[in-house]
């Protein structure tokens, strides 16, 4: 098995430390999956911008 270390920043700690509250049986949410999956591939984990939103003010 491989094990990979991510140092998490305190929004991503909070959201991982209210979903381990949850019943067990809770199924995971897409999107926390896809965060995780993300920080683990070295990606951002949120977007930085909206697609459509430039330009818009």
């Amino acid at each position: 098995m491989k094990v990979r270390w991510v140092e998490l920043n305190r929004f991503e700690a909070e959201l991982i430390l209210e979903f381990a509250c949850q019943p067990k049986d809770a199924p995971v949410s897409a999107s926390l999956c896809r965060m995780i999956y993300r920080r683990l591939e070295g990606q951002p984990v949120l977007a930085q911008s909206q697609p459509g939103a430039e330009g818009e003010s």
